[in-house]
């Protein structure tokens, strides 16, 4: 029957000389990552702002849109009452 063997070698290392990460280099990589998000944020908010901006124009243009459409159906009459003088008391 075939017995198995452990190692305390891995890929040719011995597992006394591995090490991890050391606090330094993990301090290192959270700094990076943190340099990324604020150059990211302020690109993202801009781009949030633009979506906005292009919503808002969309409404006003369907807004024209149906303005003109009911003008059209109701003999160049506007539903806004603009015809009407304002009263002062």
């Amino acid at each position: 029957m075939y017995k198995m063997r452990f190692n305390s070698r891995v890929e040719g290392l011995d597992m006394k000389n591995r090490h991890a990460f050391t606090l330094v280099e993990l301090l290192v990589v959270i700094g990076i990552i943190a340099l990324l998000v604020g150059i990211l944020l302020p690109t993202l908010g801009k781009a949030r702002a633009a979506a906005a901006r292009a919503a808002c124009l969309s409404n006003l243009r369907e807004l024209s849109t149906a303005l003109r459409q009911y003008s059209i159906e109701n003999k160049d009459a506007c539903p806004i009452g603009g015809n009407r003088r304002p009263t002062w008391d």
